[in-house]
């Protein structure tokens, strides 16, 4: 069991945020920056990127650092990204954003400003967030206990997403983004340079002042893309942890089926179940109830039907809720853009829109 990360939401969204990142710096941040900056109109490919890199550090020696560190940038919100298949091969192609120009503009004006917008937003990123809350509770903590912990509870949790079938790029459970490797090289460097963290000795420690950020805001934008599936990790989330949850979406298919039951299935605690959707989605929702039925005793489960719903609304009475653009559909949840607010307790105006949308409805 995990000791530290407490959650599918928390963990999945480290995993996906902090993937291929092994080393980092300021400088090359700043770099790739500086040359989407050059032409802030225009999308470009990590190959056309990977030049800028040169030199920057010991590590930058594939050419293919360029590639994570623009996905760090998409996830801070500094560049813009649009994907291009080729084949059956899916990359990305980015440009910078209005956030990251703001920041680029202010580096080279006034450097220390700019150094405190992006710690800001890396205050933010999803591998940091457990990190320095991690720290905090530790007090201070050597990088091998960091791998020992953190890691360990990464191994619990990816092996989680395997079973569910969430995307692992590997076949076993992983340490990422708190392997030996990224901890020493890309996560302690990073927060160091920007003043959040201090070494004492052999240990690392939280600067004084940044101690409130380990505190969880009281919700969080979330973000994904194709083959991110951060929203649908934080959906299986409400449900393994949940006791009385609602599903509400207009659009529901085979595939969410499929991994809803099999999250239903792993949940510890789960009671009742309420999932409102379209008429259309009924035959699936029959599919549901039948096998949730026969293998789920223990679980209550009732199905309705609202023909002119819209909202896509997923909660735990009695813990977090997620509002999102997303349908619990496979082209929503892997294959597009979709953005969602992540409640770590859901507001009670929430709640009662949940139940608002429950009153209306006919029963499947």
């Amino acid at each position: 069991m995990p000791n530290f990360i407490m959650n599918l939401h928390s963990a999945a969204r480290a995993y996906y945020e902090g993937f291929g990142i092994a080393w980092v710096t300021i400088e090359a941040l700043m770099r790739v920056l500086g040359f989407l900056a050059d032409n802030p109109g225009n999308f470009f490919s990590s190959r056309e990127v990977e030049a800028c890199l040169k030199g920057v550090s010991k590590f930058a020696k594939t050419g293919r650092e360029a590639s994570f560190f623009l996905r760090l940038l998409w996830h801070l919100g500094l560049t813009s990204s649009r994907p291009k298949v080729k084949g059956n091969i899916l990359s990305f192609e980015y440009k910078i954003s209005t956030a990251g120009l703001r920041l680029w503009q202010a580096y080279i004006k006034r450097k220390a400003l700019a150094l405190t917008i992006l710690r800001s937003k890396v205050l933010q990123w999803g591998p940091a967030k457990l990190l320095i809350a991690y720290l905090c509770s530790k007090k201070a903590a050597k990088p091998e206990d960091i791998v020992n912990d953190l890691g360990n509870d990464m191994k619990y949790w990816t092996n989680i997403m395997l079973n569910l079938g969430l995307k692992v790029h590997s076949r076993r459970p992983v340490k990422k983004p708190f392997n030996n490797f990224v901890v020493k090289n890309g996560l302690l460097p990073l927060l160091e340079e920007l003043g959040v963290i201090e070494k004492l000795n052999d240990k690392y420690a939280i600067v004084r002042e940044f101690y409130s950020e380990s505190r969880f805001a009281e919700f969080e934008i979330l973000r994904t893309r194709p083959n991110e599936p951060i929203i649908l990790s934080s959906i299986l989330s409400i449900i393994l942890t949940g006791e009385r949850v609602y599903i509400i979406s207009p659009w529901i298919d085979d595939y969410a089926i499929a991994i809803v039951l099999k999250a239903l299935k792993q949940a510890e605690k789960i009671k009742n179940l309420i999932i409102v959707t379209r008429r259309e989605s009924k035959r699936r929702i029959d599919k549901l109830m039948k096998e949730a039925r026969s293998e789920l005793t223990f679980l209550n489960i009732t199905c309705k039907e609202h023909n002119t719903l819209h909202a896509k609304l997923y909660i735990d009475i009695n813990g977090p809720a997620l509002e999102t653009s997303a349908n619990l559909t496979k082209t929503s949840l892997i294959r597009n853009y979709e953005t969602g607010t992540y409640y770590h307790i859901t507001p009670i105006d929430l709640l009662a829109l949940a139940e608002d949308i429950v009153s209306q409805c006919l029963r499947i």
